[in-house]
C-alpha cells in the first residue's frame, strides 16, 4: 500500500475540505480523488461519502475507524525511513497544534538550515489537535509537543511556554481604535474554539443563542473561508502569520484589538518523563533554541503576562 494514499486520506480528514487538502498536498483535486478511490479499492471499503455535484462530504463509519490505523501506518513509515537513513538516535519527534505551527515555521526552517552546521537534529514534525498529541507523547511516538490544552498525566511534564492576545481579523476600516466585541455582527463570524477559556468568554459576550456564519476546527479551514464579508477572533500566533505572509494585504483585511478581549491563550511545552540519554540531549538542544526563538519573536516564558512587540495592525 502506497504511503501517499494514506497521507492523502489523513490530510483530507484533517482539513475537512477537498480544495484545502489538495492545496496542502500541492496536488490537484482530481489527483486527490483518484488517490482516495485507489485507497478505497485496496481496502475494499468506502471511506468518504461525497454527494454528486456538492462540495460537502463526510467520513463513513469505515473512514472513521481507519483514521487511527492510518496514523499508526504513518508513524511506522517515518520510523522505518529514519532507521534506513541511520538517524535512529538523531531524530527528534515534534508535534504541534496547527495555529502554533504557523508562527513556529521560521524556527523549524532555521533548524533545518543548520543541519550542515551546528544542529545535530533530524526532525520528524507533525500537526494534530492537542488530545492526539498527548496520546502520541504517552505512546512514545513523539518526544515534545506544543499544545494549548492541559491534560494530567504521570508520564508527561507540562510547562507553560508563552501566552498571547486575541485579535479581530476582518474589514471594519483601517483605524487603530479597539473594537467592542458586542458590536460585531454574529451572522458574519467564522468561529473557532481556540482554547479552554475561549468558548466561555464567547458565550458570555455574544450569548449562547448567537449563530455564527460558520464554525471551523482548523486554521486552514478558517483561512479558506475568510474574506471581506466575514470576520473572526483569532489568537496572536495566527494573526502574526496572516500579517507576515501577506495574506491580510491580499485579502484586504485588517487586525483590530478588542476592548474586552478573551483570556490570553497559553501554549504549553509537553515532554515525556522517560527519555533515553541521547534523546534527552537532543531535546535539551531543541529547548535551548526554542527559548531563543520565543524571546526574539517577542513572546516570553512567563505565561499569562506577555505582550508582543508592536507589529503594525497587530
Amino acid at each position: 500500500m502506497d504511503t501517499d494514499l494514506i497521507r492523502t486520506f489523513l490530510t483530507l480528514a484533517q482539513c475537512n475540505s477537498f480544495s484545502t487538502a489538495a492545496e496542502k498536498l500541492t496536488i490537484s483535486q482530481s489527483t486527490l480523488s483518484h488517490r482516495l478511490h485507489q485507497l478505497e479499492e485496496e481496502l475494499g471499503n468506502i471511506l468518504v461519502c461525497r454527494s454528486r455535484g456538492k462540495r460537502n462530504f463526510h467520513l463513513t463509519e469505515a473512514g472513521l475507524e481507519f483514521i487511527p490505523l492510518a496514523e499508526d501506518w504513518m508513524h511506522l513509515s517515518r520510523s522505518i525511513k529514519g532507521f534506513h537513513l541511520g538517524r535512529r538516535s538523531q531524530m527528534l519527534r515534534i508535534g504541534s497544534i496547527e495555529s502554533i505551527s504557523m508562527v513556529m515555521s521560521p524556527f523549524y526552517k532555521r533548524l533545518l538550515n543548520d543541519k550542515g552546521g551546528s544542529s545535530p537534529l533530524h526532525l520528524f514534525y507533525t500537526t494534530s489537535p492537542s488530545f492526539k498529541l498527548y496520546d502520541s507523547l504517552e505512546a512514545h511516538q513523539l518526544d515534545v509537543a506544543l499544545v494549548v490544552r492541559k491534560r494530567r498525566s504521570p508520564l508527561l511534564v507540562t510547562d507553560p511556554l508563552f501566552s498571547e492576545e486575541h485579535y479581530v481579523v476582518g474589514d471594519f476600516g483601517n483605524h487603530p481604535q479597539p473594537i467592542d466585541p458586542t458590536t460585531l455582527p454574529p451572522g458574519q463570524e467564522l468561529l473557532a474554539d481556540w482554547s479552554p477559556d475561549f468558548e466561555p468568554w464567547h458565550q458570555e459576550v455574544f450569548g449562547s443563542s448567537a449563530s455564527p456564519l460558520a464554525t471551523v476546527d482548523t486554521s486552514q479551514a478558517l483561512l479558506s473561508l475568510l474574506g471581506k464579508e466575514t470576520w473572526s477572533i483569532i489568537p496572536e500566533a495566527f494573526a502574526l502569520y496572516l500579517k507576515d505572509s501577506g495574506i491580510l494585504d491580499r485579502l484586504g483585511l485588517f487586525l483590530y484589538e478588542l476592548t474586552t478581549p478573551p483570556p490570553r491563550r497559553v501554549t504549553y511545552k509537553v515532554t515525556h518523563r522517560d527519555l533515553d540519554p541521547v534523546r534527552k540531549e537532543l531535546l535539551t538542544y531543541f529547548e535551548k533554541e526554542l527559548d531563543h526563538f520565543v524571546s526574539a519573536t517577542g513572546f516570553t516564558l512567563r505565561a499569562g503576562n506577555t505582550r508582543r512587540k508592536n507589529n503594525g495592525n497587530c
